[in-house]
């Protein structure tokens, strides 16, 4: 089961602002490349269930 991710308004500019950056400043390689590595941890975020084995249940 995959979760929704929301994304605010500031972080849709934000990450907008960091493609330009990458396009002017860099190439469109590693602004390919920085849009391949978000998406494949959003896909892991989105997959991730809570209490997965990562997590440590404490009780007391």
């Amino acid at each position: 089961m995959a979760y929704k991710i929301s994304w605010t308004t500031n972080a849709i500019e934000d990450y907008q602002k960091v493609i330009e950056y990458l396009l002017a400043n860099w190439s469109l390689r590693v602004a390919t490349d920085f849009e391949t590595i978000v998406n494949k941890k959003l896909t892991i975020l989105s997959t991730t269930t809570y209490g997965s084995s990562f997590s440590k249940v404490v009780t007391d």
